[in-house]
């Protein structure tokens, strides 16, 4: 996938698919999975997309709850610290295109709520799909994202983000994974019990985006190497991860395209080089399933986009570029 046209090309029509399947994922056509409404429309911000799109980021907006949550069944409950993220996520980015009051509030009221919802350990809590260290790492990703921009609450904000950062570095083993070998997955594709997901996520949501949004400390820094390091060394000699899951792999990729650039004192080139050979050689005629083989599921459709609008601006050898890409920088 070294091949820029070649690239552009499968970045086009995976697009045109996406859009096509419109009705699959925008909650303005209903009631839909929010989190897969959240994949698409992060492709959308990877894409330039949010200013013809603002009404697809402000339905997401409008459908945060009372407590300033979201859940995936847009059922108006109590909000759920993993979807609400990726929505809150959604949200600010969109936020610092478009200048929409919605979009803003949307923002604020998220801060309340994570702040509200941090147990004291600086943890989050969202059984039983998600491990404690994973329910931590995209929320902490949104406030990295709040606190980049106008953010409200900023000492709390700050003390909230100092507080996960403990729990993700405690949470570390000695060869750089997370894991929690007693949780049991509900899933076996997208598998937060995996050590190879939670470290991905935690690299790219936790650790990386730390030293994007701010000069991070030392430990941190460490974490991260250590981290991508494992990550490395976990990966198949067909350069997927977890026995040719499309999802781990995508989210292994991403996280050490983003590591990379912002540490390049690791050596991951070849494993991401290796997995997206591995990522375009098993798509699908259109988009890509859970496994090899498969039928195309569109989650993974705009999984499989995210990482190859990332691959092209990593394969620029700039910091700025990619770190945009997880919105830790402003255009």
């Amino acid at each position: 996938m070294r091949n820029r046209p070649d690239l552009d090309e499968t970045i086009s029509v995976e697009t045109c698919h996406l859009l096509e399947r419109r009705t699959d994922w925008s909650i303005r056509a209903g009631a839909r999975d929010l989190e897969l409404t959240a994949h698409a429309l992060r492709v959308l911000l990877q894409l330039d997309r949010v200013a013809e799109e603002t009404a697809e980021f402000v339905a997401v907006a409008e459908a945060q709850g009372p407590d300033g949550g979201w859940t995936s069944t847009l059922d108006r409950g109590p909000g759920a610290p993993w979807v609400s993220a990726f929505a809150a996520l959604t949200c600010a980015r969109a936020a610092r295109v478009v200048a929409d009051p919605r979009l803003a509030r949307a923002v604020s009221r998220a801060v309340d709520f994570f702040l509200a919802r941090q147990e004291p350990d600086g943890s989050w809590a969202d059984p039983p799909t998600w491990t404690r260290l994973d329910a931590t790492s995209h929320p902490l990703s949104f406030l990295h994202i709040a606190r980049n921009g106008v953010c409200p609450r900023t000492d709390e904000v700050d003390a909230a983000r100092a507080a996960a950062l403990r729990f993700i570095l405690a949470g570390q083993d000695r060869d750089g994974a997370f894991r929690e070998p007693e949780f049991r997955s509900p899933t076996l594709v997208v598998a937060s019990g995996s050590a190879v997901e939670m470290t991905a996520h935690i690299l790219e949501d936790s650790l990386a985006g730390a030293l994007s949004a701010a000069s991070g400390p030392k430990p941190v820094r460490e974490a991260a190497a250590r981290a991508a390091g494992w990550l490395v060394t976990a990966q198949s000699a067909d350069g997927s991860w977890d026995g040719g899951n499309v999802d781990h792999t995508m989210d292994a990729t991403r996280a050490l395209m983003l590591a990379q650039r912002v540490l390049p004192e690791i050596d991951a080139q070849g494993a991401i080089e290796g997995a997206m050979a591995w990522i375009v050689a098993v798509r699908n005629p259109r988009g890509w399933g859970d496994f090899p083989g498969r039928p195309t599921n569109l989650e993974r459709v705009c999984d499989g986009l995210d990482t190859l609008v990332k691959y092209g601006v990593y394969r620029r050898f700039e910091v700025a570029p990619i770190v945009r890409l997880w919105g830790y920088a402003t255009a």
